[in-house]
């Protein structure tokens, strides 16, 4: 068995092991491939490795360029996008082998910060190749409105704007850059389900909060994936993040919101989800393997990390 990087002659049976692993993924799973590896954005700041037995795949990993505010002039930091095994090579080590070349890969793109989301089944494979299990993301709930549960009927955004604003604005923590060229391009990682602005204005200051609807049980519920809100006081966040809940409740669809935070963070941002929402069992897991030799990226305080700053989002 060998790690090699990818080429298209591999992408055919590179979708296949995709889709085995994720089959909800069959009606747009090229879009998404296209848009994670193929756009200019990523042009020469992405892996693809793929762990070969002669003509067969049995796994792959990759990572994207992925842009962290707070990092730094000229950080060079990537989101993997998980490792995939096929299940004729499983018991064989294929797991360990692509984390050791992804390592590798790394280190020859001269990377400050490998990071990633692994689900807990996942995560001792990665520590014990040496990545540190920095935090955890708590998810919090709270209901917008029980009368949606009596009379269900799809979400319409009228309120809102699928629009990135053009100006975002970063609090200094570590976190998905406020690069609305970033997140326009993406929009295509999961292009199944719209995301939603809603902006508030008070003060001279501009909250810009992105959300997406799911489905609780049934019901619709709108997730808050990030919240860009500069140097705001969490009584102001709080203020906007209110104004959203109230947007939603007149909307008529809604029956819960949920938001993640990273509670050892201590930003603005979490000590305003804390006052207004219910915490909830549920976590993620974030990971980092850092290349610097410097602390700070394994430091829990320094990200402020939400849903959305997640590939899958």
């Amino acid at each position: 068995m060998r790690v090699q990087l990818y080429d298209p002659s591999w992408k055919e049976r590179v979708i296949r092991l995709t889709l085995h692993e994720y089959p909800f993924m069959e009606s747009w799973f090229i879009k998404r491939f296209d848009a994670l590896y193929e756009h200019p954005i990523q042009q020469g700041r992405h892996r693809i490795l793929l762990a070969t037995e002669g003509a067969a795949l049995a796994g792959m990993v990759s990572y994207i360029h992925w842009p962290l505010s707070g990092a730094g002039e000229g950080c060079r930091s990537y989101q993997i996008l998980g490792v995939l095994v096929s299940p004729d090579f499983r018991g064989r080590g294929v797991f360990a082998t692509l984390l050791d070349g992804m390592k590798q890969a790394g280190e020859e793109d001269h990377a400050d910060y490998l990071i990633g989301f692994p689900v807990p089944a996942s995560k001792p494979a990665f520590v014990k190749k040496g990545w540190k299990h920095v935090f955890d993301m708590h998810w919090y709930i709270r209901p917008v409105n029980i009368l949606a549960t009596l009379r269900r009927r799809p979400f319409k955004g009228a309120a809102f704007s699928v629009a990135v604003p053009e100006k975002l604005e970063s609090d200094g923590l570590m976190q998905t850059a406020a690069d609305p060229e970033f997140w326009n391009y993406r929009k295509d990682f999961m292009p199944e389900w719209d995301s939603w602005w809603h902006q508030y204005h008070s003060k001279g200051q501009t909250i810009n909060i992105q959300f997406r609807m799911g489905v609780r049980k049934g019901f619709n519920e709108a997730i808050i994936g990030k919240i860009y809100a500069g140097k705001a006081p969490a009584s102001l966040i709080g203020a906007a993040i209110k104004d959203l809940l109230r947007a939603l409740r007149r909307e008529g669809s809604t029956v819960f919101a949920s938001i993640a935070v990273n509670p050892a963070c201590g930003s603005e941002t979490a000590k305003a989800a804390e006052d207004l929402f219910f915490k909830t069992k549920k976590r993620v897991h974030f990971i980092n393997l850092s290349f610097t030799g410097e602390t700070e990226g394994l430091q829990p305080e320094r990200w402020n990390m939400m849903r959305g700053d997640i590939d899958t989002w």
